[in-house]
C-alpha cells in the first residue's frame, strides 16, 4: 500500500480467507483523480490458469461535512497465469529510505473506546509500503507491535511515546511525542535525582573527612 491514495487504514488489507480480503480506510483531504490505487495483491500461483477478483460492499464517501454516498462503479479485474509470465517479488524492490516523517496525537472521545486515550499515528513508504509500526511508552519501556488506532496502556500517567514505522525492507521512521506534563515530571525525576547524588556526595565527604581527623 506504498502508493495507495488510502492514508488512514481503519482495517489494513488481510485475508478473510483463502479467497476473501477484507479493508476500509480513509483519506483526509478526500481523493481528486482517476484510476486512484488502493492496494496490491501478490498472488502465488500453484499452476496455470486464470481468475477474477470480485469487489463486494464497496461504499465510498464524498469529502463534505455530511459524508454524503458518493456513486461507485467497480471493474472486474481478470487476471492469467501463464509458464512465460514474469514472477515477482516484494523483496526484490531495493528501498534504503524509511518512511515518511509523522507526527503521533493523543486523542480522547467518551463514546469511543471506552472513554480511553488512545494514540493515532500513520505514514507512508513509497517505495516497498509500510511493514508495521510499534509503540514505547516511556524512556525506556519496551516496544510493542500496535496498530492505530493504539489505546494507551498507562492512561493515568503522562509519559514520552515513541512510534517506530518499520518498511518491508527494515528501514525506520522514528516519531516521538511527549506532553507538557511529561516532561515536567521527568525533569523534576532527574533534577531530584542530581539532588540526590550532590547530598550523598557530599555525605561521603564528611564522612570521609571526620575519619581521617579521628585518626589523627
Amino acid at each position: 500500500d506504498g502508493s495507495s491514495i488510502v492514508t488512514v487504514w481503519l482495517e489494513r488489507p488481510r485475508a478473510e480467507s483463502k479467497d476473501r480480503i477484507a479493508f476500509s480506510g480513509i483519506t483526509p483531504g478526500g481523493y481528486r483523480g482517476e484510476l486512484g490505487l488502493l492496494f496490491q495483491v501478490l498472488l502465488r500461483a500453484k499452476e496455470e490458469g486464470s481468475g477474477l477478483f470480485a469487489l463486494q460492499n464497496v461504499r465510498a464517501f464524498l469529502n463534505d461535512a455530511d459524508a454524503t454516498p458518493a456513486s461507485v462503479s467497480v471493474v472486474v479485474p481478470h487476471f492469467a497465469v501463464t509458464s512465460g509470465a514474469p514472477s515477482f517479488a516484494p523483496w526484490q524492490i531495493s528501498d534504503r529510505t524509511a518512511p515518511e516523517r509523522f507526527r503521533p496525537q493523543i486523542a480522547e472521545n467518551a463514546d469511543a473506546f471506552l472513554g480511553n486515550r488512545v494514540l493515532i499515528f500513520a505514514t507512508q513508504d513509497k517505495e516497498s509500503s509500510v511493514a508495521y509500526y510499534e509503540v514505547c511508552e516511556g524512556l525506556f519501556a519496551s516496544c510493542l507491535r500496535a496498530e492505530s488506532p493504539y489505546v494507551l496502556r498507562r492512561q493515568n500517567t503522562d509519559a514520552f511515546i515513541t512510534v517506530r514505522a518499520v518498511d518491508q525492507s527494515g528501514n525506520v521512521r522514528v516519531s516521538r511525542l511527549s506532553t507538557v506534563r511529561a516532561v515536567v515530571r521527568y525533569s523534576l525525576n532527574a533534577l531530584l535525582a542530581i539532588i540526590g547524588v550532590t547530598v550523598l556526595f557530599h555525605a561521603i565527604s564528611r564522612m570521609r573527612k571526620s575519619f581521617l581527623e579521628s585518626r589523627k
